[in-house]
């Protein structure tokens, strides 16, 4: 019996590390947008060309879009099951963006991949984060993380 919990246990991490491998790919990607993006606007000769200017804010918009958060819901939930559930019986004041944060706590990535992922700033990232906790009303003692682990 404990040779299956302990193969199930395995399991899952495997699955945590396979969509955290995702979720960093996409922070990846984000990235290089949001670079490609600000090169392009701080060339004045390009950035006056109005058919490029309409190509940046679609890549805007696709930087914004939440597609890619419904799979990794989805996935999320397959790996973790109840887990938000949990987490937004607890906390009903949580807003989504603040779960979505949540959620990339819990795969254990650093503020700096979570910052990509959202596509915000590390010291925006850090204050979400503060913001967070101040709302769970979480002790001193306690991480964020190992809060969630817990869960």
């Amino acid at each position: 019996m404990n040779r299956e919990r302990e193969l199930l246990q395995k399991e899952i991490e495997l699955r945590n590390r396979k969509l955290s491998g995702r979720a960093l790919y996409l922070s990846g990607r984000n990235q290089l947008i949001n670079n490609l993006i600000m090169s392009i606007e701080n060339i004045p000769k390009l950035s006056k060309i109005s058919s490029l200017d309409i190509h940046i804010k679609h890549l805007k918009d696709y930087l914004k879009s939440d597609n890619e958060w419904e799979t990794f819901v989805f996935h999320f939930e397959e790996v973790n099951p109840g887990f938000l559930a949990r987490l937004r019986k607890l906390h009903p004041a949580l807003t989504s963006n603040d779960m979505r944060y949540i959620a990339y706590i819990y795969m254990n990535l650093t503020t700096k991949e979570i910052s990509n992922l959202l596509n915000i700033t590390i010291y925006a990232s850090k204050k979400r984060k503060e913001r967070i906790i101040s709302k769970i009303k979480l002790p001193n003692d306690i991480t964020l993380y190992s809060y969630l682990s817990n869960i």
